[in-house]
């Protein structure tokens, strides 16, 4: 007992430095536990790959008047035509990442869906060889200046849902990645 009334400061400063160490490596822990999983960053990188410079150039500058390359929407095509959009892989883990991927996807369909009306309208007009009456034209045309302006909406909508979604997948890695450097 002695021996503990002595020595009190010293063993009190042993103590608090052994509780100083583990709640620091608890706290270490806790903070690796959210750290991005392989799943998430695997699930990013597809994304990148899907929305690549073409692509979104084609989502932010385009007025859809002029002719552009379908091909430059085949990875959209093939992206719903595999059921990509619900399979399990190109969603994320972390619900804010989800959350953002589940705005884009509604973006994605909504732009296919009208892009693929405006392709087939465009091929149709093109190839056409039925004539219409004057009455018909300016109703016709106004019709398609809608839709395009549907479709450039629909495309900024999709452009900027994926850029919040790249915003968000940024912050949250690389966040992550300096806490591991440190």
């Amino acid at each position: 007992m002695a021996f503990l009334t002595d020595h009190s400061e010293l063993i009190a400063g042993y103590v608090m430095g052994l509780v100083s160490y583990l709640l620091k490596d608890l706290y270490r822990l806790f903070r690796r536990s959210n750290l991005p999983n392989k799943h998430d960053i695997l699930a990013y990188s597809e994304y990148k790959t899907l929305f690549n410079s073409d692509l979104l150039m084609l989502l932010q500058n385009q007025n859809f008047r002029n002719a552009f390359r379908p091909s430059t929407l085949d990875g959209f095509f093939e992206f719903f035509n595999k059921g990509l959009d619900k399979h399990p892989d190109y969603k994320f883990h972390n619900r804010r990442l989800e959350k953002h991927r589940a705005e884009l996807t509604a973006a994605m369909v909504e732009f296919l869906h009208l892009s693929l009306a405006h392709l087939y309208d465009n091929k149709d007009d093109s190839q056409s060889e039925t004539k219409t009456d004057i009455q018909d034209r300016p109703k016709s045309l106004n019709l398609k200046s809608t839709s395009l302006k549907k479709l450039k909406l629909s495309a900024r909508k999709t452009h900027d849902a994926y850029h919040k979604l790249n915003d968000a997948c940024g912050r949250h890695f690389d966040v992550k990645i300096e806490y591991i450097n440190r």
